[in-house]
This record gives structure tokens, sequence and C-alpha cells, in this order.
């Protein structure tokens, strides 16, 4: 999880030296006031590199939900810091806990499906979409369904995708001026490979996006397995046409290294390693 009110952007000037950062928490965060932090020994600092939020502070913060702190000692590469927390479940949570997003091709268009978890204080969910996966514009924008902190689902229809790759984003807008956004997704229109891919690699947060394409609409089986032979992650999917684009959460237990993916199903089976960080 990454803080969407709090973000410093630091930048040394002088002469390169080695530097400690301290980041707060209290009732003036720009949130309104609302305190997000609910176990401040899981919070780190959490460093941007033009790219991702890439890495985090060995040590944890210290106080309580409503005023803290974390230092991150010995920094030498700058840049936006944030708060984070790479704990799982409810600590700290986001306001907006996308899942099962996800994208495929139907009837000549795109379908773009996703859920949020705990659904409060939202002002509107927006699709973006772009052609080279960097400049974005609105599609659609569509109302909340109930605000009251529960599981909501939500499907859109793009019936003017591009030919190639097409990619979509999820934005949500909190009451309080909050952006969040879900993890990006790619659907090509009118290719003819066969397979999947993984991104990112290097996996951050145990978040990440399979894409699976050229394949037949049916189950297929998804496994994570360990460089020993050990299964970490299962879980079944259901493509749709040709294929299907979902994000995958890996369960926090997973401790960084190399993991190879398998995916299988209908006369199809193929391999692929990755990394988690």
């Amino acid at each position: 999880h990454i803080s969407t009110c709090d973000y410093w952007t630091l930048d040394q000037t002088g002469t390169a030296s080695t530097l400690n950062v301290t980041l707060n928490w209290n009732a003036n965060n720009p949130c309104n006031g609302v305190n997000y932090v609910t176990d401040p020994t899981t919070i780190k600092a959490v460093h941007y590199n033009g790219t991702s939020w890439n890495t985090a502070s060995p040590s944890n913060g210290t106080g309580t939900a409503a005023t803290g702190s974390v230092t991150w000692t010995g920094v030498t590469v700058f840049s936006p810091f944030a708060l984070g927390t790479t704990a799982s479940g409810n600590n700290n949570p986001l306001p907006v806990l996308f899942d099962n997003v996800k994208a495929f091709e139907r009837s000549g268009g795109i379908q773009v499906e996703w859920s949020n978890l705990t659904e409060r204080d939202l002002i509107e969910y927006v699709v973006e979409r772009s052609a080279n996966g960097r400049d974005y514009t609105d599609y659609i924008s569509l109302t909340p369904k109930n605000n009251l902190n529960e599981k909501a689902d939500y499907s859109q229809f793009d019936a003017t995708p591009v030919k190639g790759a097409n990619f979509y984003r999820i934005r949500a807008l909190e009451i309080s001026g909050k952006m969040i956004y879900s993890k990006v997704l790619r659907v090509e229109i009118g290719g003819t490979r066969k397979g999947f891919s993984i991104y990112p690699n290097p996996v951050m947060g145990h978040v990440l996006t399979l894409s699976l394409t050229g394949v037949n609409q049916g189950t297929y089986n998804v496994r994570v397995v360990t460089t020993t032979g050990q299964d970490v992650f299962h879980k079944t999917i259901q493509t749709q046409a040709s294929g299907i684009t979902q994000t995958l959460e890996l369960p926090s237990s997973i401790k960084p290294g190399v993991y190879t993916m398998v995916v299988n199903g209908d006369g199809y089976s193929q391999n692929q390693m990755f990394v988690v960080q």
C-alpha cells in the first residue's frame, strides 16, 4: 500500500552526502484530517525511482495511528518519498481496495471489469484508456453504487478499441480529493500471438498483472512455484474470447526471490520465470 495523502519530493542540491529522512503523519494530513494509519509498526518510508515505488526503509514507524513518524537512515538517492506498508489484510488500508480487475475482448470490443472490496466516500470511477500505455484519456465515468463500505462490482464495454495494444486503468476519486488508480491492463486486438506475459517484472507489493492471449475460451489453472518445486499460489481463471488480462494478488507470505508461473488448460501449457522484490 502506498499513501496517496502524503508525499514529499526531496532533491539534493549541494555536495553529495548520506542523510536521514523522517516522514510524519498526523491529523493535519491532506486527507481532511482522516487518519489512514492503523498499525504504525508496519509503516515504512518508500521511494519512487521514476517508474515504480521500488525501495522501502529498513526501519518501521513509531507512534500511534493519530500521530507518528518513520525514519530512513543512510539515504543517498532522492526524488519522491511517501508513507507505505508491506502489510496485508486490513493494516493501513487504502480507501479503495481494487480486486479482480480484468479486461478481455468481446464482440469486437473490450470488456473491462473490476470490484472495490471497501467502497466508501467515493465521488466517481473513471475508466481511462490509452493506445501507448503512457498517455491516458478519460473514456467514461461511473457513479459509485452504494458507498457503504461493502463490495461493489462494475463493468464497462469499450466498443471502439484500436487495433493492436489497448491499455486501461480505473481511477477512483474520493470525497477528500484523493485519486487512486488500479493496475494497468493491456489487451491486444487482432493479434495472433499465443501465450502469456507478466508485468511488472520484478513484482512489487505482491500484485501483478497476467495477460493471456491467443488461447481458446475456457478454464485455465495458474500456479506459482518456487525454485524447489513448492506451490505457493493457485488460482483458476475463466478466459473470454481469445484471452484475458487480470490482476493477481500473491500471498503476503511470499518472500523475495525467483518464482515460476505455470499456466495450463484446454491443451495449452506454458511457464515463465519472474522475480518478487
